[in-house]
């Protein structure tokens, strides 16, 4: 995340990161104050990964009122490399 400045670097320790973990330990004291701090104009961008495409997650975003933008793989090729590669 930026937006004319830096946040610091989330360690996520080696468990498995599912939806409940990204929002808790992710979304919840680090997104949700940084986009505050910014306004109105936020969009969230995130990737094709699991614990990103977590209905529980999208649900929480929505009541933040945090706006995420659509996924569209062709504008991120290293995802195609990484179907190939069977990643």
């Amino acid at each position: 995340m930026i937006a004319d400045g830096r946040v610091d670097l989330r360690i996520i320790r080696i468990r498995a990161l599912t939806g409940r973990r990204c929002m808790d330990e992710v979304f919840r004291p680090i997104v949700v104050p940084y986009t505050a701090a910014i306004g109105d104009d936020v969009a969230l961008m995130d990737d094709s990964c699991r614990p990103h495409r977590d209905n529980l997650k999208d649900d929480f975003l929505f009541e933040e009122g945090i706006t995420r933008m659509e996924w569209i793989p062709d504008r991120h090729p290293i995802e195609r490399v990484w179907d190939i590669l069977g990643i």
